[in-house]
C-alpha cells in the first residue's frame, strides 16, 4: 500500500508526522466544515517523482460560484517531510458543481482532471503533464444540464452529488439531488465513456426513478454500478449490471440491495446510505449520513450480482472517530503503480438485528455470542445520548425497553468492556 506522505483537507495541508506544512495553511475549500462532495484530489506530478499536484474545489456553501485552486507540494522540502512548492498556488475557473476525480492519461504518462460545471451540461477536463496543470479545459457537452440554483433553504440542489470513474478509466458515472424549490428539477443518475486519450466524455444513458441520489460507486470489475438515495418510502442503495447488452435491459437490472422503511420516521435522512468508495481491498465503503457515529457500511463483494453482493450495514468501525456523509477522494489507479485488487475473504459478522421494529416499548436485540453485562446506548437524531442502560446478554441477544424515549429514529449501540460490538437503527412509533 505504501507510506502516508501527506494529508489534505478543506482547512490545511499535513505531513506524515501531523503538522501543519510551513505553508500549506488553508483553508482551501472555504467552506467551514469542509462540507464538500469531492473537495480535493492528489495525483502524481508526471515527470517530477517527488511533486504531487493537489486540486481542490474553491467553495463555500451557497455563497457563490465555486471555482477551483491548485498547488504543488514538493517531498524534498522541509527536511524531506514536505511543502507546498512557493508561488505553485493558483486560483482557476468557476462555476463547478462539487464533483471531482482524476484519471490517467491513456500515454501511460500524464492525468486528466475532471470536473462538471454548474448550470450546464460540460465536463471540463484539465490536462496535468511535466509542465504541469493546464487550467484550459477539454470541454465535452454530454448529458444533462446540472440546473443552477442555490436559495436557502433548499439543501437539495444540482451540485451536490459524487462523480466516479472505473478502475480502467474509460466510463464515469455521476449523481446529483433533485430539488423542489424554487423549482422542481429531478434527481441526475447518469453515465458516460471517457477518452482517456483526448480527455472527452460522451452520454450513454441516464438512469430514471431515482430520488435524492448523493452516492454513486463501479464495482473494480466495471461490470457493476451502485446509487445511494432516499424516496418518500425508503433509504435504499441500488445496483445495477453494466454488463448486458442494451441501455433498457441495463436499467431492467434494477436490484435493492439495501432499504429501510422510512415511515412514520422523523428525520427519514438520518443514517441512510450515502458516499460511496472503491477500496483497495476490492470493497465499497459506504457512509452512514448526518449520524456522527463510527461505523461504515461495506459492500463486501461488488462484483457480484443481486443480493450476492453481500452489503453489511455495520461493515468497519472506526471509532474513535465518527463519520458524517462525505467520503475520503482519489485516484482508483497510478501509472506507476498499477491498481490491482487484492483477493479478501468475505465479512463474517454476527447478525445484528432488533424486532419489533418500530417498537412502542420491549424489543429484542439480535446477536449470538453476545453474553454477560452489557451496555445499550441510545442515540437521537443529534447524535445525543437519550437512555444509557446495563443489561444482561443472553448468549443470543439482549432484551431492551424504549417505553421512556420519544417517537422517533435512534441508533443503538452495544457496548461490552469498552468494545463497541454493533450499532443499529430503531425505530420506537405509537
Amino acid at each position: 500500500m505504501g507510506e502516508l506522505l501527506f494529508v489534505a483537507n478543506h482547512a490545511d495541508l499535513y505531513n506524515a508526522q501531523e503538522q501543519i506544512m510551513p505553508n500549506g495553511q488553508g483553508p482551501f475549500t472555504h467552506d467551514p466544515n469542509g462540507n464538500v462532495t469531492q473537495g480535493s484530489v492528489i495525483l502524481p506530478y508526471p515527470g517530477h517523482p517527488s511533486r504531487y499536484e493537489v486540486v481542490y474545489l474553491h467553495h463555500y456553501a451557497y455563497g457563490y460560484w465555486p471555482g477551483a485552486e491548485h498547488l504543488t507540494v514538493d517531498m524534498t522540502l522541509d527536511g524531506g517531510l514536505g511543502d507546498v512548492v512557493p508561488g505553485s498556488r493558483e486560483t482557476f475557473s468557476d462555476s463547478l458543481t462539487e464533483k471531482l476525480t482524476g484519471i490517467p492519461h491513456a500515454d501511460g504518462v500524464d492525468y486528466w482532471v475532471l470536473m462538471h460545471g454548474w448550470d450546464t451540461d460540460a465536463f471540463l477536463a484539465f490536462l496535468l503533464d511535466p509542465n504541469g496543470l493546464d487550467t484550459v479545459p477539454v470541454v465535452s457537452h454530454a448529458g444533462s444540464r446540472h440546473v443552477r440554483f442555490w436559495q436557502l433553504p433548499n439543501f437539495n440542489n444540482n451540485y451536490q452529488g459524487q462523480m466516479k470513474t472505473t478502475i480502467q478509466g474509460d466510463r464515469i458515472a455521476l449523481t446529483t439531488s433533485n430539488s423542489n424549490s424554487p423549482q422542481p428539477y429531478p434527481c441526475i443518475v447518469e453515465l458516460f465513456d471517457f477518452d482517456a486519450a483526448n480527455g472527452q466524455v460522451d452520454y450513454i444513458m441516464g438512469f430514471p426513478d431515482h430520488s435524492r441520489a448523493y452516492g454513486i460507486e463501479f464495482s473494480p470489475d466495471g461490470s457493476k454500478l451502485y446509487v445511494s438515495g432516499l424516496d418518500s418510502m425508503y433509504q435504499y442503495l441500488d445496483q445495477y449490471d453494466l454488463s448486458l447488452d442494451d441501455t433498457l435491459a441495463i436499467q431492467n437490472s434494477r436490484t435493492r440491495i439495501y432499504a429501510f422503511d422510512i415511515s412514520g420516521v422523523i428525520d427519514p435522512a438520518y443514517d441512510r446510505p450515502d458516499a460511496m468508495e472503491q477500496a483497495p481491498d476490492g470493497r465499497i465503503y459506504v457512509t452512514r449520513a448526518y449520524t456522527n457515529n463510527p461505523w461504515f457500511a461495506i459492500i463486501d463483494q461488488p462484483n457480484e450480482a443481486g443480493l450476492a453482493c453481500n452489503f453489511v450495514w455495520n461493515g468497519l468501525d472506526v471509532s474513535p472517530a465518527t463519520l458524517l456523509s462525505g467520503h475520503c477522494n482519489q485516484l482508483k489507479r497510478y501509472h506507476d503503480s498499477e491498481y490491482t485488487v487484492g483477493i479478501h475473504e468475505p465479512v463474517s459478522r454476527p447478525a445484528l438485528g432488533i424486532s419489533p421494529n418500530p417498537l412502542d416499548a420491549l424489543g429484542w436485540i439480535d446477536m449470538p455470542g453476545l453474553k454477560r453485562n452489557v451496555e445499550v446506548v441510545w442515540r437521537d437524531g443529534s447524535g445525543r445520548t437519550v437512555l444509557d442502560r446495563i443489561c444482561t446478554a443472553s448468549g443470543f441477544g439482549v432484551a431492551v425497553d424504549a417505553s421512556g424515549l420519544a417517537e422517533g429514529l435512534y441508533m443503538v449501540e452495544l457496548w461490552q468492556k469498552g468494545e463497541r460490538k454493533g450499532v443499529l437503527k430503531a425505530v420506537v412509533a405509537r
